[in-house]
């Protein structure tokens, strides 16, 4: 088995990081769009205005997943 040279372990390390970076967007991005999707629920069950209708329409079996 050869030995990884300089610049494939830092290449390697560099995915490494970039790994944990992409999972911690994910992570951040799941989390705004549980809260996004909770304050839609939250303004349907309070009444929303007019303009807003479409965006809790979108969200039709929202309550029973999210209750």
């Amino acid at each position: 088995m050869r030995k990884r040279s300089d610049k494939e372990s830092a290449y390697q390390e560099q995915v490494a990081a970039l790994n944990g970076t992409l999972g911690q967007m994910c992570e951040l991005a799941g989390n705004a769009m549980d809260r996004a999707t909770q304050a839609l629920l939250q303004a349907r069950r309070s009444g929303l205005p007019a303009d807003a209708a479409p965006l809790a329409d979108a969200l039709p079996d929202a309550d029973a997943a999210y209750a």
